[in-house]
């Protein structure tokens, strides 16, 4: 059995002069991890020194005062899906060496090195969050009761987000999803711990105009009370562009003509591009003040 030790400020479990950043008493020591907390490459213990490769199951666990955790560059785990960050209300930073092979921080959020995963959003931040663009997949638990979070925004490239991602984040009232294919969710309609955005959803989620059906057809995005077109997107026929041929597709609309609309009018219409609940010639000269810039 692995030998427990604790040296203070931060235990270890040793195993074939490897060691781990372990599990502490929490309910009795919440107060163990207070400021920043540089986590050291190696530790020496009884005149052997062992290199520090893994921060382990909830190691971090419940740290309240924790403002910021420094991690080296010779740990190649994190035991995310156990908890490892999680209560830790005031942490504003997780920070990662540059020579770290694994994992990288950007701007204090944790990712995987290439910066496919989004591994960990800190706890004690507030506001809105932009995931970067080329982010690929959300992690397991990453922004779990991030109570502090008002809304987020999605990125194109996004085609995945693992269970618990958003679960519990209680003020979160926004979800702005760029992928005009809605990412993969893990779901469950019965189970708060089995889906992305727990029981109870943000009451918004704004996506591409052209995708609008897509998301309210797909399983957990169509619990959503309200999916509406991102603010500013006026591409009615998803060519990329704004052209003529948006304008056309609009006066179709309002002409009733042949030609295949999207969906009918109203709120949340990928023709009613100024949101007012019909579709009429206001909707045509915000087309084309946005193709003139005007917008």
């Amino acid at each position: 059995m692995p030998l427990l030790l604790t040296v203070f400020p931060i235990g270890y479990i040793i195993h074939q002069y490897e060691v781990g950043v372990t599990e502490h008493d929490t309910y009795s020591n919440h107060e163990m991890y207070v400021g920043d907390v540089v986590i050291p490459e190696v530790v020496t213990f009884e005149g052997v020194t062992y290199r520090v490769s893994e921060v382990c199951n909830n190691a971090f666990w419940g740290s309240t005062y924790l403002h910021s955790i420094s991690i080296p560059s010779t740990v190649s785990f994190i035991d995310y899906v156990g908890n490892t960050f999680q209560y830790c209300t005031h942490l504003e930073s997780i920070l990662v060496s540059p020579g770290n092979e694994a994992y990288c921080d950007l701007d204090g959020v944790l990712f995987s090195k290439d910066m496919s995963t989004l591994v960990a959003y800190p706890s004690g931040r507030t506001g809105h969050y932009d995931v970067p663009a080329g982010v690929q997949q959300i992690g397991v638990a990453a922004f779990y009761q991030r109570r502090g979070l008002i809304s987020v925004t999605l990125p194109e490239s996004l085609n995945e987000i693992k269970v618990n991602a958003f679960t519990e984040c209680n003020n979160m009232t926004t979800v702005t999803s760029r992928s005009p294919t809605p990412p993969q969710l893990a779901w469950s309609p019965n189970d708060i711990y089995v889906n992305v955005f727990g029981l109870t959803k943000p009451d918004t989620l704004r996506v591409p105009r052209v995708a609008i059906e897509a998301y309210r057809n797909a399983v957990e995005w169509n619990q959503f009370a309200n999916i509406l077109p991102i603010a500013g997107d006026y591409d009615i026929t998803g060519d990329g562009i704004v052209d003529v041929a948006d304008v056309n597709w609009v006066i179709d609309m309002m002409l009733h003509s042949s030609t295949p609309c999207p969906s009918p009018g109203g709120e949340g219409s990928p023709v009613d591009v100024n949101g007012d609940g019909v579709v009429d010639i206001a909707d045509v000269n915000v087309i084309i003040n946005a193709m003139l810039g005007k917008d």
